[in-house]
């Protein structure tokens, strides 16, 4: 739940302040390291450290998530069996989204011994016998010459060449992993879509400024739509056109607005306060209880023998205090 409710913030975040921005390599940046960092956010608590330094007013603003762990704690018996089965369907999406991961990877390996070895210069040029949309994985780019001419496919590998060179390719399995941990999760959905656009938006940039021209640019974007794509590559028309039409033609964002990236720390600060362990009341109480028990089961002083008397029947008389 905290790792969704952190990944979460960190999508809108990027949405609101900087998915408009032209600063294509900091949005990879900070959507890769941000999204890492979410699944650690939960295992730090800075309760002990706030203590130290006397601040109880910021711990007060922000309330803690641990209470509800702790309502969990007290439910009867038969809402632990929902918990259970929550848990179950949770565990079984994982499995499912894991064997789809490797039925890609496994129809990716059928591809590759298909298609014949072009070149090897750099990158491992493949062709493929089949209309496909051209796409690259790992240092692989593959391509179905058949479909375009030769200043086409130049324009394509150049393309595909920045995808390469800058390894992609890890941000794509790294979305496949974020979703299949967080299968259920619209917002992990939506974060795999815009890591995999910002790519396009990165590769779309470089080309562009390498000389090639515009419209010629875009027509040939229009021409790669509604041929097979491959689901777990970066290719030529993975993020919607319109969206990477309007960033091609938007104008470089001022350096001024690198400031933005900087808000996202207090999200982080606000976070690892929500996620800290306080000190729990009633765990306070049941830790002291067994002292008090065992302090009031001692046997009590013995009074000195001074104070004792035995009578002729042998039973310990205790001499009375001076008030009773």
């Amino acid at each position: 739940i905290k790792v969704s409710i952190s990944l979460t913030a960190m999508y809108l975040f990027y949405k609101c302040f900087l998915g408009r921005l032209t600063f294509y390599q900091w949005n990879r940046w900070y959507l890769l390291g941000y999204s890492l960092v979410c699944f650690f956010l939960p295992l730090m608590n800075i309760y002990g450290w706030m203590e130290v330094h006397n601040s109880g007013q910021v711990l007060r603003f922000v309330p803690a998530m641990h209470s509800l762990k702790n309502n969990l704690g007290t439910l009867p018996e038969s809402q632990w069996t929902l918990y259970s089965f929550v848990l179950l369907v949770f565990g079984v999406g994982v499995l499912v989204m894991l064997v789809r991961i490797c039925i890609q990877f496994y129809s990716l390996h059928k591809m590759h011994k298909r298609a014949r070895l072009l070149t090897n210069e750099g990158i491992r040029l493949y062709e493929v016998n089949h209309p496909i949309i051209p796409f690259s994985f790992g240092m692989s780019v593959f391509i179905h010459p058949a479909q375009h001419d030769e200043s086409e496919l130049k324009d394509i590998i150049r393309h595909e060449m920045v995808h390469v060179r800058e390894h992609h390719t890890v941000d794509i399995i790294f979305t496949e992993i974020l979703v299949a941990l967080n299968w259920f999760n619209p917002f992990a959905w939506l974060l795999r879509q815009s890591i995999r656009q910002n790519l396009e938006f990165i590769a779309d940039r470089q080309v562009l400024e390498h000389g090639l021209d515009r419209k010629q640019y875009q027509h040939l974007l229009l021409k790669v739509i509604g041929q097979q794509q491959f689901s777990i590559a970066s290719h030529l028309n993975f993020s919607a056109l319109k969206k990477r039409i309007t960033m091609m033609n938007k104008i470089k964002s001022a350096r001024v607005h690198l400031i933005k990236f900087v808000f996202a720390i207090p999200i982080i600060a606000i976070l690892l306060l929500a996620f800290r362990q306080d000190q729990d009341p009633q765990q306070t109480m049941q830790e002291l209880v067994p002292s008090v028990i065992a302090t009031d089961t001692l046997p009590p002083p013995a009074r000195p023998e001074s104070d004792k008397k035995v009578n002729t029947k042998g039973y310990i008389i205790t001499v009375a205090d001076n008030e009773g």
